[in-house]
């Protein structure tokens, strides 16, 4: 029967065998993965979630103010916005999330500001 000698346990061809990476070594090493720069279309992906978020900020404005004038509003056009941004926004890379929360936030108020402008009719 062939021996069969996982390779994790095995040294390396360039290190001498007392000098093989122990199990803890290998965790460590899975652990802390190098992270390869973002792929352009991660980029891409990132740059159309903050045109999103601006847009969606216009939009918010435009319904408020919509509302306050007695108009009639699409919510479900709004919801729908807004679970695709977030969608797209969760598929970025995490690198990016800190400037897409920053972008994202202030979106907020605004959502709050047509809560109350539709809840003071």
């Amino acid at each position: 029967m062939p021996s069969h000698h996982h390779p994790r346990h095995a040294p390396e061809p360039s290190q001498h065998p007392t000098q093989a990476r122990s199990p803890a070594r290998e965790a460590q090493a899975v652990a802390k993965p190098h992270s390869a720069p973002p792929a352009k279309a991660e980029i891409q992906g990132a740059i159309a979630v903050l045109a999103a978020a601006e847009a969606m900020d216009t939009m918010l404005s435009v319904a408020i103010g919509f509302v306050r004038a007695g108009r009639q509003v699409d919510l479900a056009g709004l919801e729908q916005q807004a679970a695709r941004l977030c969608a797209a926004a969760l598929g970025c890379p995490a690198d990016a999330h800190p400037m897409l929360r920053a972008a994202l936030i202030p979106l907020v108020p605004r959502l709050d500001a047509l809560t109350a402008a539709l809840t003071t009719d």
